[in-house]
């Protein structure tokens, strides 16, 4: 997501009902794997149960995959 000449990273999470629940939005780009990783810490550190199956819905970064599959337990699927 881009505001002006800065890129962020959003993260947001959709309930059983599809109600959307923002977990975080931090300046920088997926690419930078420890800004990535720190969002993703950040999410056990409040709280949210990381210890189950969650499906993950990502953009190609390699970097941003990798964090998520070390935090959580993502259910994997590639989109063709």
């Amino acid at each position: 997501m881009h505001f002006g000449e800065h890129s962020c990273v959003v993260a947001l999470g959709i309930g059983l009902d599809g109600t959307k629940h923002p977990l975080a939005l931090v300046e920088g780009s997926t690419e930078n794997a420890t800004l990535v990783t720190d969002l993703i810490v950040g999410w056990r550190e409040r709280d949210l149960d990381v210890t189950r199956p969650n499906l993950a819905v990502l953009d190609g970064s390699k970097a941003l995959w990798r964090a998520v599959v070390d935090a959580t337990r993502p259910v994997r699927r590639r989109a063709r």
